[in-house]
């Protein structure tokens, strides 16, 4: 008791303290009583027991037996203890090594489930043989990419990216040496995309001597000699875009005008893609915009040095309420 002390002083802000030290007293009451019930019988020591806690407590009117810590004493020296039986014994004793097999079981499976998470979790792609690639049944478009090129080396790599950020594949193929995207396929579902990607192996001083007229067949031109056109005019191109435009019931309703600049490129065969909006006016304008440039008739494609070439335009539309 007097070391409990000594704790509290140096521990009085843990709780834990006053709570063990108050056991700790109960615990010596215990032992007190079973040392006097050695010397006199529990029926005298009883009595003396309720007798110093009347007179202590001074109680004229009301019992509180109940809220001491004296009745509790009274009760454990009227309760005979009981001896445990044999079986009782050898059944605790046979339950040891039990627990502690089924303890040591399940701690292995969670290792092992754990090791397994982290390692999924390490993988970001996985890269297959050409030898595995041409029998892998998620990837027929493997056999078509041999027979154009049956000297090509080509492996495939699996990438997980979030919410299916293609971009971020690509710059993580640009990583690879000597490696060139050939396809991009993706697969979703509920929780995740998976992004396959066939690469093809790059010859670099081929590389290196077709990179000029790779470059320049991809080139995108703001001017050229003969500007690209709308088969038919541009009052017919106009036209057709109307008929396809939408004015938007939130525009209308807020008494939205303006023009929404639409971004767009001709391509050699006159086709009209990655049409975007530069500057827009909001309220669903722009997503309209964008709607009626979708399936639009294929324009005469812009001509430079005689031939033709893919060129990058910006037309307005209008949008005013009637």
């Amino acid at each position: 008791m007097l070391f409990m002390e000594f704790i509290q002083i140096g521990w009085w802000f843990n709780p834990v303290v006053y709570l063990f030290k108050k056991q700790l007293c109960t615990l010596h009451e215990y032992l007190a009583d079973k040392h006097v019930r050695q010397t006199m019988n529990d029926e005298g020591y009883i009595s003396l027991l309720a007798k110093q806690w009347l007179s202590v407590a001074q109680l004229n009117i009301g019992n509180h037996f109940s809220k001491s810590q004296t009745i509790k004493r009274m009760n454990m020296m009227k309760t005979k203890p009981k001896k445990a039986s044999l079986l009782k014994v050898l059944a605790v004793i046979a339950s040891v090594p039990i627990a502690f097999y089924f303890v040591s079981c399940q701690s292995n499976d969670e290792t092992v489930s754990a090791a397994e998470v982290v390692e999924i979790e390490e993988i970001g792609g996985e890269v297959l043989s050409g030898d595995k690639l041409k029998d892998h049944p998620l990837h027929p478009d493997y056999l078509n990419l041999k027979a154009e090129n049956p000297d090509g080396e080509y492996n495939i790599a699996t990438f997980f990216p979030e919410e299916g950020n293609q971009q971020q594949v690509k710059s993580e193929i640009r990583e690879l040496n000597n490696w060139s995207l050939q396809l991009i396929k993706s697969e979703n579902n509920a929780s995740l995309t998976k992004v396959s990607a066939i690469l093809q192996k790059i010859n670099p001083e081929l590389a290196r001597n077709q990179m000029g007229k790779t470059d320049q067949d991809n080139d995108i031109f703001t001017e050229v000699e003969d500007a690209p056109q709308p088969i038919g005019g541009f009052q017919v191109f106009y036209e057709e875009l109307t008929s396809k435009l939408k004015y938007p019931e939130e525009a209308k309703n807020n008494g939205i005008e303006g023009k929404v600049f639409v971004e767009f490129i001709v391509e050699k065969d006159g086709s009209l893609t990655y049409a975007n909006v530069k500057k827009g006016i909001g309220y669903g304008c722009d997503e309209a915009a964008l709607n009626a440039f979708e399936g639009l008739k294929k324009w005469n494609p812009g001509l430079k040095d005689g031939k033709p070439v893919r060129v990058r335009m910006i037309l307005p539309i209008s949008f005013r309420t009637p």
